[in-house]
């Protein structure tokens, strides 16, 4: 609601070249979401952008780099990892 009022829907109609509607398709298909919310999040996602606020990773995350300590090589060994440390944990078998 916007000053007590509920939103009204607008209808849009608009031409799609073929490349751009096999993207709708595809996207649509892809995501399980209908036409409609598929093309919200679509002009959401350019505003957010055209508007500054849409953050790369390194924006968003980038106080995290370097924070915690581990293997070098966790992402190739983290199963082996967790196992040792339930282990411990629990005792080995």
């Amino acid at each position: 609601m916007v000053s007590g009022r509920a939103k009204r829907a607008v209808r849009v109609n608009a031409r799609l070249d073929a490349d751009t509607a096999a993207i709708l398709r595809q996207l649509v298909r892809e995501t399980g979401l209908s036409v409609t919310d598929v093309i919200k999040l679509s002009l959401t996602r350019l505003s957010d952008q055209q508007s500054g606020l849409e953050q790369t990773v390194v924006e968003a995350f980038g106080d995290l780099v370097g924070c915690f300590e581990g293997a070098a090589d966790l992402s190739e060994s983290y199963q082996q990892e967790l196992a040792a440390s339930i282990a411990r944990k629990h005792g080995a078998p």
